[in-house]
């Protein structure tokens, strides 16, 4: 009981209903006798959002103006992982990437291997039959795994799988503006286990092993350079909420 009196927010992914719930009883309410629910709670409400983005859920219930009111004060501590990168047009269609990312070696250097999933969920308009404008979301999901080809350390392998997860996304990015100026805007939602990862990639420490500058260099690259997101997020999650992307439970499904 202790434990959920800390949770303030509860993401349902999958449920009966979806989004952002403020009590245990209205989650509760949402997933019991739901088949593969998926939900957890948080502390704020930026952390509740970015599970619900990363799970590729992009209608949320709506809190009231006084839960907000409430939970401004616990949303400022989650805020500094969330960097604007480019003004986002408010007309553009909206593209989504989620990316969860693992890695791992055996020995430490030794035989390492890293693992990626990659969720991008587009917003695509369409007409409906009284001729109004409605908006649709499409979402695919990739689920990938590389073995380094050399000895690497388990932050190399971390390092690893970020690039994989991230060229995906470079790559299907290109698919949809191949030859012309990109006309949607991005939002990129980085997760995973390792801490060192996500803050060098914020920039919130230096890159001061020599073995590991060439990863960094090659991620940023692809955030900065191939993505272009008009906003990211970058979220250190414990490993047992990372375990989609563990290269030990899935099997290569992407292939260049």
């Amino acid at each position: 009981m202790g434990n959920k009196d800390k949770k303030r927010f509860y993401a349902v992914a999958r449920g009966h209903s979806t989004g952002i719930f403020r009590s245990w009883q209205q989650c509760e309410a949402q997933v019991k006798g739901y088949s593969g629910a998926s939900f957890k709670g948080f502390a704020t409400e930026q952390e509740a959002q970015n599970f619900l983005r990363m799970n590729g859920c992009t209608e949320s219930h709506k809190s009231s103006d006084a839960d907000r009111t409430t939970a401004k004060r616990y949303t400022e501590a989650a805020a500094s992982i969330t960097q604007r990168k480019r003004p986002r047009s408010a007309d553009a269609p909206q593209v989504i990437i989620a990316i969860q990312f693992d890695g791992g070696s055996r020995g430490n250097p030794g035989r390492a291997g890293s693992g990626a999933v990659v969720r991008i969920t587009q917003q695509t308009p369409s007409s409906a039959s009284d001729n109004s404008a409605t908006t649709q979301w499409q979402t695919k999901t990739w689920h990938a795994r590389s073995f380094v080809p050399m000895s690497a350390t388990n932050n190399e392998a971390e390092y690893n799988g970020v690039i994989v997860g991230l060229s995906i996304a470079a790559e299907e990015l290109r698919k949809l503006h191949p030859n012309a100026e990109r006309t949607f805007s991005v939002e990129l939602h980085i997760q995973g286990d390792s801490n060192l990862v996500i803050q060098q990639m914020q920039k919130q420490w230096k890159v001061n092993k020599e073995s590991l500058k060439p990863y960094f260099e090659e991620a940023m690259r692809l955030l900065e350079e191939e993505i272009q997101p008009e906003e990211c997020t970058m979220l250190h999650v414990y490993r047992s909420d990372n375990r989609l992307a563990d290269p030990r439970q899935r099997s290569n499904e992407y292939r260049k």
